[in-house]
């Protein structure tokens, strides 16, 4: 099973770069002074941080094995390298909490240490929908491991 927010993140960056097009030109347009030129400088740059920072989260579940991956929606590199993956059994606990269209998955992992290991992923435009079936999920890795 694999759940993503691609089509989301996207549309978002794309959208995001088209704001910063036609602000840049309004403002150049009508931009007579100091004030104006700062504005505009502070906006682009703001927008163009946002446009750096999202990323696309792909969750997939596939044997016994959970694999999360981030990427930037405007790769276009076939694979992108895991950024958590865990085999079923070392999942000890989870966590998923939904807090105004941003999902944080807390996963407490066994260790042979006696610290505990926490990893904390944010899941940003995912669907209702899809926050249940990773929370199926994840209780299905519970109850099976």
């Amino acid at each position: 099973m694999k759940i993503s927010n691609y089509n989301f993140t996207r549309s978002l960056a794309f959208c995001v770069t088209f704001s910063v097009l036609v602000i840049s030109l309004a403002f150049l347009t009508i931009s007579e002074g100091l004030i104006s030129d700062l504005a505009l400088i502070a906006i682009g740059t703001t927008m163009l941080f946002l446009i750096f920072r999202i990323q696309s989260v792909s969750y997939e579940i596939s044997g016994n094995c959970l694999t999360i991956r981030k990427f930037h929606p405007f790769t276009s590199r076939k694979f992108n390298p895991p950024c958590v993956e865990l085999p079923q059994s070392s999942i000890k606990n989870y966590h998923l909490s939904n807090y105004l269209g941003l999902t944080t998955l807390t996963l407490r992992i066994n260790t042979h240490r006696k610290k505990n290991y926490l990893i904390r992923i944010y899941f940003f435009g995912f669907s209702t929908s899809q926050c249940r079936k990773i929370q199926s999920s994840l209780q299905m890795m519970k109850v099976s491991g």
